[in-house]
């Protein structure tokens, strides 16, 4: 059995057991920042300073939570025959939400079938032989301004998702937008019991492969919001002191060096994401 499909099972079916546990009390997503550590290209061409990432790093006592409900649920089911039966990856079906807003005549953020097959590649690339792997479930494709530009905002975010998800328990969905400053974000699996809307990633619609936004265009920040839906955390979590991640084959890591590592080269490297 290898061990990465061992942890990813059990990362999936524990949120499942006790997703009320360990439910963040605030918002887990930075959604301003006055300390962009990226330049992003807008489509009028003019760069603005950003975000490679959302997501705040969870507090100890909020890991400790999550760590407690997995020893319960691997006590209390028979977590190891379960493990062992297991054959081949999980497949997740995707959904893919492009929103777009017209003005004018012209439609901004639209994302081709081929950018998103090439989306599909990118991330069974990365997570080839972790225990995971996807599958298209479909695609929609909605014109609507207010969500297009304010996706980054909790409300508009919420609103969207929840006129647009199919089926979070048992889909992926992404969002293709534009969410304010940031690259992406995602929330952990055990933000929100698994039915709920939010689940998710949202994704900077010219971060697409093949996309416009320069250095950020090859499909690399849907794999890194990925890692956190599943429940990676960054790897510089904790910065170099102990437990850092939590996981084993990822080497401790300052801030600095390892978020450029994971977000901004080849998916086929990206192995701090992939354990």
């Amino acid at each position: 059995m290898h061990k990465r499909l061992t942890l990813a099972l059990s990362a999936v079916l524990a949120v499942a057991a006790f997703p009320a546990a360990t439910q963040q009390p605030a918002d887990p997503i930075i959604r301003e920042s006055a300390t962009p550590n990226i330049k992003i290209r807008n489509e009028d061409g003019s760069v603005r300073g950003g975000l490679r990432c959302g997501v705040k790093d969870p507090s100890q006592a909020e890991r400790d939570a999550v760590d407690r409900g997995l020893r319960q649920f691997r006590k209390e089911t028979n977590f190891g025959a379960l493990a062992a039966s297991a054959v081949g990856p999980i497949t997740i079906p995707v959904w893919f939400h492009i929103v777009t807003k017209s003005k004018n005549g012209v439609v901004t953020g639209n994302v081709t079938n081929a950018q998103i097959a090439d989306q599909m590649q990118v991330l069974n690339d990365a997570y080839a032989g972790r225990g995971f792997s996807f599958t298209l479930g479909g695609t929609t494709r909605t014109s609507n301004s207010r969500w297009f530009d304010g996706c980054g905002r909790s409300g508009v975010e919420s609103a969207m998702k929840s006129a647009l998800a199919v089926d979070p328990a048992h889909n992926l969905n992404i969002y293709s937008c534009k969410p304010g400053d940031l690259l992406g974000f995602a929330y952990f699996p055990n933000s929100f019991a698994e039915t709920d809307t939010r689940h998710g990633v949202v994704m900077l619609h010219s971060s697409f492969p093949g996309g416009s936004t320069a250095n950020y265009n090859e499909g690399d920040t849907a794999t890194h919001e990925v890692g956190h839906y599943l429940g990676l955390y960054h790897t510089f979590q904790g910065g170099c002191a102990a437990p850092g991640d939590s996981v084993a084959d990822t080497p401790p890591e300052p801030a600095l060096h390892s978020v450029a590592r994971w977000v901004a080269i080849p998916a086929p490297a990206v192995a701090s994401i992939r354990s």
